[in-house]
């Protein structure tokens, strides 16, 4: 009897080492590269819209890594301080998307991305649309990319925060009463040379505050349009080139 079981066992052993190799087998065949990765999928399928709307968000953090590069490259460089004007240029862009004020972006860190806002703002404004950032937290900030090619440095700060989200489109309603846990995106320029105008700082859309004319130079004090007196941009500081919620 004891050696029918043996037999019965062993049997049972080699049938389930069939099934997990043939399921590797399928597992590999439609993209993951282990079975922890297909389940993982799979319990990720089942989560709720709620569910992930509220749960904390992973960063990229690559800051221990590439801090002592950025240092090497920039001796006076402060992360806390980085990260400290992170969270208030991700305040004045909330502050300045709810309220529909350009104004509210006040920030000379932000110079680069003002008509991003405003176009944020334009589109909310044609749609009817008004939405709400209700007791903004952070979480977290970490650097996670950093390249120096000549001319331009460009460090990208990760955040995670999260706030009440109400939005006057009922579609978007759904979870005003749920804290809403979301990550941003800031990509940070510093020109140390102004010949080598990096990709996406268009000058066209840096305008003077007087006759809105775009002012198309650094720092030469004045309109060349009306006159008026225009703050140097500097570029030799970290400026915001983009940004995203993601």
């Amino acid at each position: 009897m004891l050696i029918i079981i043996l037999v019965l066992l062993i049997v049972l052993c080699v049938l389930l080492l069939v099934l997990y190799v043939a399921l590797l087998r399928f597992v590999k065949s439609i993209g993951f590269n282990t079975l922890k990765e297909f389940i993982d999928e799979i319990k990720k399928g089942m989560r709720s819209d709620k569910d992930i709307y509220s749960s904390p968000k992973n960063l990229s953090d690559m800051t221990k890594l590439l801090e002592p590069l950025i240092q090497n490259d920039f001796p006076t460089f402060n992360k806390e301080q980085l990260f400290t004007l992170t969270k208030a240029n991700i305040n004045e862009i909330l502050d300045a998307i709810e309220s529909k004020n350009i104004d509210k972006v006040k920030d000379k860190s932000l110079v680069f991305v003002r008509h991003k806002v405003e176009d944020e703002i334009n589109k909310l404004t044609e749609l009817g649309k008004n939405v709400s950032y209700i007791n903004v937290k952070f979480n977290k900030c970490a650097i996670s990319t950093y390249s120096s090619p000549g001319g331009v440095a460009k460090v990208t700060v990760v955040t995670s925060l999260s706030y009440y989200y109400d939005s006057t489109d009922e579609k978007e309603k759904k979870y005003k009463d749920v804290r809403k846990e979301t990550r941003y995106k800031l990509e940070y320029v510093y020109i140390y040379d102004e010949n080598k105008i990096p990709e996406g700082v268009d000058m066209d859309k840096i305008n003077c505050p007087n006759c809105g004319a775009p002012v198309d130079f650094f720092g030469k004090g004045k309109c060349s349009y009306c006159n008026t007196y225009v703050t140097p941009i500097n570029i030799k500081n970290w400026s915001v080139l983009n940004y995203e919620e993601y």
